[in-house]
């Protein structure tokens, strides 16, 4: 592993295919057709259930729209339309994780609540002239992120495009392009710490919390599993 502006660069792996997604939805998919079961949640319910505190805790109003950028089964969404909030979005370059979250949303009736897409972030066109971002001008109050960053982090190197530029490069000038300027994006990770997102992310956004997890010392270095931060969009300077 190197460092490259203060991020811990992993090797390329599988986790960041987007065969590998497709293959895992797949079966994930018949097991849900089979009996019911909506697959695995990543980091675990207690993250889920971290994050969608957090969200009530910064936004009260029940319309405000919000979009989990691989949102994998929906499950997250899910959590949120339980706490009543009604202007749910979820995106993934999968097809077969987006077939799978509009089945459980149809399941539980939720699919006029919550509205999933298949979009390939990296590879679309946010800003410019793109009719599903409206030209680059929908814009978000929320945008989470679990896992996501992660497994664009560890894509594989032939993924650059033509400038070079590697996924993980590319993806927060991508978020910031849908955040709207009063939002919030937060983003749970297990491979980086607090301060390596920060430091990653300062170009296009500034720290404004974090989400506290139980920690651990080994080898006299404190840790923990899960890392959360909340951004908030840089001021453009006029």
């Amino acid at each position: 592993m190197s460092k490259e502006n203060n991020l811990v660069e992993y090797e390329p792996s599988e986790l960041g295919t987007k065969e590998y997604w497709e293959s895992l939805y797949d079966r994930e998919n018949k097991n849900f057709q089979e009996n019911g079961d909506i697959g695995e949640i990543w980091f675990g319910e207690d993250s889920v259930e971290k994050m969608v505190d957090w969200v009530l805790k910064n936004s009260s109003n029940s319309s405000t729209t919000i979009l989990d950028i691989g949102c994998g089964n929906g499950h997250l969404l899910l959590e949120l339309a339980s706490n009543y909030f009604t202007n749910l979005m979820g995106i993934d370059y999968s097809p077969n994780a987006i077939r799978l979250a509009k089945d459980i949303a149809k399941n539980r009736n939720l699919d006029d609540i919550i509205s999933y897409h298949v979009i390939d972030l990296i590879n679309s066109s946010t800003t410019g002239n793109d009719e599903f971002w409206l030209n680059g001008t929908r814009k978000f109050d929320i945008i989470l992120d679990k896992g996501t960053f992660d497994a664009i982090a560890l894509s594989p190197y032939e993924n650059r495009d033509e400038k070079g530029n590697h996924p993980r490069d590319i993806y927060p000038s991508k978020v910031h392009s849908l955040l709207d300027q009063n939002g919030y994006f937060l983003l749970t990770s297990c491979n980086f710490t607090n301060e390596e997102l920060i430091n990653k992310f300062n170009d296009e956004f500034e720290y404004f919390d974090h989400i506290k997890y139980p920690t651990f010392t080994f080898g006299g270095v404190k840790g923990q599993i899960i890392s959360t931060v909340a951004f908030k969009s840089k001021k453009k300077i006029e």
